[in-house]
């Protein structure tokens, strides 16, 4: 199948929008069938209503449902298609095609046997979000469980996150000023993020808690970046009240759009990532496919991402109460 780039167009200079690539999986789920042994109406494609087996209607198989139940091949793609994995279904009997929720899961998030693997149909970026689909499951914000900070591994997996945000390719339609994590607030918000990771290093810290703080201390820096620069000078008594009581939706502080969201997904991602890609199987950080993991029980072995580590000073007392 063709990757966006190679696309056609359109007549309205449209790129025609992506598929699932469910054909692997459909072949094990269909019976090939020979058209002779097929009779009546039997030999009629429900779909298409051509005759199965001539050269404009090849390739007939039977769907899991029942090996009397045929349809052309072509027909049976683009039906799936039309109605997606999660929902396709005969159009006999209406017995759905695929019936496993892993299966239909992995259909929709590129994974072949558990391993998310590259596809040629995406750029380099699309692939890296499409990897991310299990990371963007749930929120971490909204997690009340609880975890040790190990600065070292949390820096170098936010390291490794952001070189994926940053394969993002630009183009006629899509403009690099756009892009937040490249923009000078960007620089600060990395500046701090790294700063306060190693003020909690080594603290137990409830998920949720420790997702808000984050968020409160960068947006902190941007008050303090803000205060520095004299602009606290020019704004109203409520912008000021707005400044101290919630930064981070802080007019004010003129922030470009779609920061604060790009950081939350990074800092959220970095999260879910430190639940969900452990994997004894190899020491230290590894791939999968085209997914990082890393050894839960080689925690040592991922010290070097340490910026900031001498230079923490003494406000940084870390206060994870309230949980």
């Amino acid at each position: 199948m063709q990757g966006w780039s190679d696309m056609q167009v359109d007549e309205h200079g449209f790129k025609a929008r992506r598929r699932d690539n469910f054909g692997g999986l459909l072949n094990s789920k269909v019976t090939a069938v020979y058209p002779a042994t097929l009779g009546g109406e039997d030999r009629l494609c429900p779909i298409c209503t051509g005759t199965l087996g001539e050269a404009d209607v090849p390739d007939p198989v039977a769907l899991p449902c029942s090996i009397k139940h045929v349809i052309c091949k072509g027909c049976i793609l683009s039906w799936i298609d039309s109605q997606g994995p999660d929902k396709a279904s005969c159009p006999r009997c209406r017995e759905r095609v695929f019936d496993n929720q892993q299966e239909i899961d992995d259909l929709k998030f590129g994974l072949i046997n558990g391993v998310y693997e590259l596809d040629e149909r995406y750029t380099a970026y699309e692939n890296f979000e499409r990897s991310c689909a299990d990371l963007d499951q749930e929120l971490a914000e909204g997690d009340m469980s609880w975890f040790t900070v190990t600065a070292d591994l949390f820096i170098r997996v936010w390291d490794i996150l952001l070189d994926g945000v940053l394969l993002e390719e630009y183009n006629g339609s899509t403009a690099e000023y756009l892009n937040p994590a490249l923009s000078e607030e960007w620089d600060l918000a990395d500046d701090e993020f790294r700063l306060q990771a190693f003020k909690f290093d080594g603290v137990g810290v409830c998920t949720r808690r420790f997702f808000e703080e984050m968020v409160e201390r960068v947006y902190g820096a941007f008050v303090g970046e803000f205060r520095k620069n004299g602009m606290h000078g020019y704004i109203s008594g409520d912008e000021t009240d707005q400044l101290a009581r919630d930064p981070a939706n802080a007019e004010c502080l003129n922030i470009r759009p779609g920061f604060k969201e790009c950081f939350k997904r990074q800092l959220n991602r970095t999260l879910r990532f430190l639940q969900l890609r452990k994997c004894g199987c190899t020491p230290g950080l590894h791939k999968h496919g085209l997914r990082d993991y890393y050894d839960p029980n080689n925690i040592h072995a991922y010290a070097g991402a340490n910026k900031h580590r001498n230079c923490i000073d003494g406000d940084g007392d870390v206060d994870m109460e309230g949980c």
